[in-house]
């Protein structure tokens, strides 16, 4: 299987703006946002969709949602954000 595009930014092949990372999960901008802030938040490990993401590293994307979520709100003054 081909590289896709997160996997390729997970592996620093492709450019992206990185605002948070930990050992499960990258979160990044998007180059193409629908508001101020919208990003992304990826496993570092390729599965097919958000359902087939095993427990461990699910708990890894959670922390960094959490932490963007957060960091979005108090920082762009935003009323709530999007999951």
């Amino acid at each position: 299987m081909s590289e896709c595009t997160f996997c390729e930014i997970i592996a620093r092949r492709k450019p992206s703006e990185i605002i948070c990372e930990n050992a499960s999960a990258v979160a990044i901008l998007d180059v193409n946002p629908i508001h101020f802030g919208h990003s992304l938040i990826i496993p570092k490990i390729h599965c097919a969709d958000f359902t087939a993401l095993p427990s461990r590293p699910f708990a890894g994307v959670m922390d960094a949602l959490q932490v963007v979520a957060r960091a979005s709100v108090d920082s762009l003054d935003a009323q709530g954000y999007n999951i």
